[in-house]
């Protein structure tokens, strides 16, 4: 990566630290996410529209940390079968 002198540092700092992940999936598939993606995005944010789901930051400080913790459980409870419908 080639540094800027005219900005901060901590902006390249802040970009090396976020984390990624890499994931498998088909040829498929990719092409299926890259003919929905619109020009101004990025591939993180064409997944985030197609699945419909909130960026982290939009919900975080909602929930109360015993509340994450009872959902936690209870979500795990039912992936392990163990929840009464």
């Amino acid at each position: 990566m080639l540094i800027d002198p005219n900005v901060d540092i901590r902006v390249y700092w802040s970009i090396q630290t976020r984390m990624s992940k890499s994931v498998r999936i088909s040829e498929e598939f990719h092409e299926f996410i890259t003919a929905h993606r619109a020009d101004d995005e990025t591939m993180e944010e064409t997944l985030r529209r197609l699945v419909g789901g909130p960026h982290p930051d939009d919900v975080a400080g909602i929930l109360s940390t015993e509340t994450a913790d009872r959902m936690h459980d209870r979500i795990d409870e039912t992936r392990a079968g163990g929840c009464q419908r």
